[in-house]
C-alpha cells in the first residue's frame, strides 16, 4: 500500500468500510428527510407529528442497546453489521412500495430497532480493523466521508421532495444500504480482536452480559464522563431537533425544501469538524476539546432566540455542524480507546441506551410547543443549558488535561479509574 493510500485509507479493510459507511450515511440522510417531510405533510403540518415520529425512532433505544451490546460481544461484529444492513434495505423497499402513514411508522420503527441493535457493533468495530494508534484518525476519516455523502444526500433529498415525491428517498436508501452490505463483507477484522471479544462471554447468562456493559461503563471514568456529557447534550437537543422544521417554515417563513439546505450546511460543518479535530485534540486534549465544542454548540443554539435572517440561521448551522462532528468523533474515540475488546460492544450498548433515555423527554417537550415565540424561547433555554454543562466540564477537564490524556492514550487503560 502506498504511503498516500495508507494515510487516506489506513489499511485494506478500512478502505472498504469507509465507503460502506459513507453510502449508509447518504441513504440515511435521504431517508430521514423524506420520512420527516412525509409525516409532516400527512399530518397537515402539525409539529407533534415530527415529535411522534422521532419518538417512534428513539423508543427502541430505551431497551435494545444493551441487547445489541451482548450480540456484538458474542457474534462477529462484521456479521451483525452486514445482516442488519440487508434487513434495513428490505424494509426501506417496503416503505417505497407501500407509502402509507401506518406502514411508514411501523417500518421506520423496525429500521430503527435494527439500527440500534447493530449500533454497538458498528461503534466498536473500528478497533478490530485498524491499529489502536489510528483510532482517532479512522473516526475522523469516517466523519469526513459520511459528511460528504450526507451533503450529496441532502441535495438529492431537496430535489426529491421538491420535484418528485418523498417516498423515492426510501428507494435510494435501500439501494445505498445494499451496496454498503457488500462492501462490509469485504472487510477483514483482526482475528486477535475477534478472539478477545469472545473471551468469557459464552459462560455468562444474558442478564450477566447486560449488566457487564453498565458495570464497565461506570468503572471506566473517562467513558462515564463522556456518557453523561453527551447524554445531557442529546436530551436538550431533542427539544430543538423537533422544532428545526417548524423554525424554518413558521418562524423564518421559508419553504419546506429549505430544511434540506440547512442539513447541507450542517453537513459541511461536519466535514470541516472532521478535518480539524485531530489537530485540536493534539493541542487541547480529548475531554477539554469535547467540553469546548459543547460550549460553542450551546452558544449557537441559544442565539436562535434572536435571529431573523437566513444568513444567520445557516451560519449557526455551519458552526453547530463543525462542533457536532468533533463531539461525535471524540466521544466515540474515547469509548473505543478506554474499553477492553471483550466488553467493548456491551459498553457501547449501555452508552447508547443512556443517550436514548436522555433524548426522549426532550422530544416530548419539543412536540408540545406550538407558538413561534415559545419556539424561540426553547432554543434560548436549550442553548443556555448546554453552554453551562460545557463550561462545567471544561473547567474540570482542562486543569486535569495531562492526567486525562494519559488515561485515554494508554493502550492498557481498559480498567482505568480516570
Amino acid at each position: 500500500m502506498s504511503p498516500f493510500f495508507k494515510e487516506l485509507f489506513i489499511n485494506r479493510s478500512f478502505s472498504f468500510y469507509l465507503p460502506a459507511t459513507s453510502l449508509n450515511a447518504l441513504g440515511s440522510s435521504l431517508f430521514e428527510i423524506a420520512a420527516t417531510v412525509y409525516v409532516y405533510n400527512e399530518s397537515n403540518n402539525d409539529p407533534k407529528s415530527i415529535a411522534f415520529f422521532m419518538i417512534v425512532l428513539l423508543l427502541p433505544s430505551i431497551i435494545l442497546p444493551p441487547f445489541g451490546g451482548v450480540i456484538g460481544d458474542k457474534i462477529p461484529k462484521k456479521l451483525v453489521i452486514t445482516i442488519s444492513n440487508i434487513l434495513i434495505g428490505i424494509f426501506a423497499l417496503f416503505m417505497f412500495l407501500f407509502p402509507f402513514t401506518t406502514y411508514i411508522y411501523f417500518l421506520s420503527f423496525l429500521v430503527s430497532s435494527i439500527r440500534i441493535l447493530s449500533g454497538p457493533s458498528r461503534g466498536s468495530y473500528i478497533p478490530e480493523i485498524v491499529e489502536e494508534n489510528y483510532i482517532l484518525t479512522a473516526n475522523s476519516r469516517l466523519q469526513s466521508g459520511t459528511s460528504i455523502t450526507t451533503i450529496i444526500g441532502m441535495l438529492i433529498s431537496g430535489l426529491v421532495v421538491a420535484k418528485l415525491d418523498a417516498v423515492y428517498g426510501f428507494l435510494i436508501y435501500a439501494i445505498c444500504i445494499f451496496i454498503a452490505s457488500f462492501l462490509t463483507i469485504l472487510t477483514k477484522p483482526s482475528t486477535i480482536n475477534e478472539e478477545e471479544s469472545s473471551i468469557n462471554t459464552d459462560k455468562k447468562n444474558l442478564l450477566g452480559n447486560l449488566i457487564k456493559g453498565f458495570v464497565k461503563l461506570i468503572d471506566v471514568k473517562d467513558a462515564l464522563r463522556v456518557t453523561i456529557l453527551v447524554g445531557v447534550i442529546s436530551g436538550v437537543s431533542g427539544i430543538i431537533n423537533v422544532l428545526y422544521l417548524v423554525f424554518v417554515t413558521e418562524v423564518l417563513g421559508m419553504e419546506e425544501s429549505f430544511y434540506s439546505v440547512l442539513m447541507v450546511i450542517e453537513a459541511v460543518g461536519l466535514f470541516i469538524g472532521s478535518l480539524i479535530v485531530k489537530h485540536l485534540q493534539n493541542k487541547l486534549g480529548y475531554l477539554p476539546l469535547l467540553s469546548l465544542c459543547t460550549i460553542v454548540d450551546g452558544i449557537c443554539i441559544g442565539l436562535h432566540y434572536s435571529i431573523d435572517s437566513m444568513f444567520s440561521f445557516l451560519f449557526l448551522g455551519l458552526l453547530t455542524g463543525t462542533v457536532g462532528a468533533q463531539i461525535s468523533i471524540l466521544s466515540n474515540s474515547i469509548l473505543q480507546k478506554t474499553t477492553e475488546a471483550s466488553s467493548r460492544a456491551s459498553v457501547f450498548g449501555s452508552f447508547q441506551m443512556i443517550i436514548g433515555i436522555f433524548s426522549i423527554p426532550g422530544l416530548f417537550i419539543g412536540g408540545l410547543i406550538q407558538s413561534n415565540e415559545n419556539v424561540r424561547i426553547l432554543f434560548g433555554i436549550s442553548g443556555l443549558i448546554i453552554t453551562l454543562i460545557g463550561l462545567y466540564y471544561f473547567t474540570k477537564s482542562y486543569f486535569n488535561k495531562n492526567k486525562i490524556n494519559n488515561n485515554v492514550d494508554k493502550s492498557s487503560i481498559s480498567n482505568s479509574n480516570g
